[in-house]
């Protein structure tokens, strides 16, 4: 906080746009002492049973959300209502700022389905893939249990992990123990999940909680049947490729469903709509540019 004190008195600027939800607290509070005039709260998640620790502080910096901040953002509406309130979450001063994406990057290339699977050696193979940090929000461990018994009925079956994380060294020793080592494949962070998108046949996200994942988004674009947890705002869908499962049903009910999903058409995606980035770069900076007129 003596760092950003030191940051924004230097630099006077005029905006401070906080992306730590219930932590954006700290920098916003550093922001109203040294006179910034538009300090903006932006709410990316939410909280969870299961997490004690981490849920205690966010519940206890939530109600400070509101308080040094002038305007109030979120992914969705879900995910702001969640943070501020319904008060503010229907009020002038939210805003929805979906997390948008480069459409162009992801949209849906046969050619490049075919590379892409080539070079993962899964060409003949049902591919299932999840790109999300090794996370307890995330789920992973209950995905290896959807698995295994998607593979008892599809032998074909791969499953490839993107990512990394505090639990992923927890989740290669449940592969492991399981007897999946064989079809879980564990590819760490790239830098072409544009590519990885094309060559799944089923992008499955069965997480905890949620904003509104990014992830979530460049997989709808890429055309791939997706399937999410009930636990997500249904503003995560956009297109009919999705299928949100409760995540309260079994592993083998999961799976059932990512079996079905799997044949379905790809979908070809022609507008992003809202979560265009191009598009959602520019309402931004009209909104920074009229924040600070108004303040003048």
């Amino acid at each position: 906080m003596r760092d950003l004190k030191k940051l924004f008195k230097e630099n006077r600027y005029r905006i401070v746009h906080a992306h730590l939800t219930t932590m954006s607290v700290f920098s916003l509070a550093v922001a109203k002492i040294c006179g910034v005039p538009v300090r903006i709260c932006h709410g990316h998640n939410t909280a969870c049973k299961g997490e004690t620790k981490k849920n205690l502080l966010k519940y206890m910096l939530r109600p400070f959300s509101r308080t040094f901040a002038t305007h109030y953002f979120a992914c969705s509406h879900y995910a702001g209502k969640w943070l501020f309130g319904k008060k503010i979450e229907t009020s002038e001063r939210f805003r929805v700022i979906p997390n948008a994406v480069d459409a162009a990057k992801f949209r849906f290339n046969g050619e490049i389905r075919r590379e892409a699977r080539k070079e993962l050696g899964v060409e003949d193979k049902l591919v299932i893939g999840l790109i999300g940090r090794f996370a307890y929000q995330k789920n992973h461990a209950f995905l290896m249990d959807v698995f295994r018994e998607v593979l008892r009925k599809n032998s074909r079956a791969v499953l490839l992990l993107v990512g990394e994380g505090s639990l992923v060294n927890e989740v290669k020793q449940k592969v492991h123990d399981m007897g999946l080592d064989a079809s879980v494949r564990f590819l760490g962070v790239r830098e072409d999940v544009d590519r990885l998108y094309q060559a799944f046949d089923v992008f499955c996200l069965p997480s905890r909680y949620e904003g509104l994942p990014v992830v979530g988004v460049e997989a709808q674009i890429s055309g791939v049947p997706c399937v999410f947890s009930g636990t997500m705002t249904e503003e995560t869908a956009f297109t009919d490729s999705v299928t949100f499962v409760n995540p309260e049903q079994s592993a083998e009910q999961w799976a059932q469903i990512i079996l079905e999903c799997a044949v379905k058409d790809r979908n070809i995606i022609q507008n992003a709509g809202t979560f265009e980035i191009s598009d959602q770069a520019r309402e931004l900076g009209r909104f920074y540019e009229f924040a600070i007129e108004q303040t003048e």
